[in-house]
């Protein structure tokens, strides 16, 4: 059996092993966390880019319809005709 200081040396020497293994694997989980939130950040970015996309031409599907059945354009703000 080890004495007292060779003991508690040995006993030191395997606490900070643990200690560095420990945070090693926390260190892990924190990336793959940090990875995961990029990830749906940038899912969330698409996302809204597809949305805004779609509004975008909605919006002049919509504006060019109205313009067409009141015969109006809004930009030069007068009456035309289809002839």
């Amino acid at each position: 059996m080890l004495n007292g200081p060779v003991s508690q040396l040995v006993s030191f020497i395997q606490s900070a092993q643990y200690a560095k293994i420990s945070f090693m694997r926390i260190n892990e989980i924190h990336q793959l966390t940090k990875e995961r939130v990029l990830r749906m950040d940038f899912l969330i970015w698409i996302d809204a880019q597809r949305n805004y996309i779609l509004n975008l031409s909605n919006y002049w599907k919509s504006y060019y319809t109205i313009r067409k059945l009141t015969l109006y354009d809004f930009a030069k703000q007068e009456s035309f005709s289809l002839l």
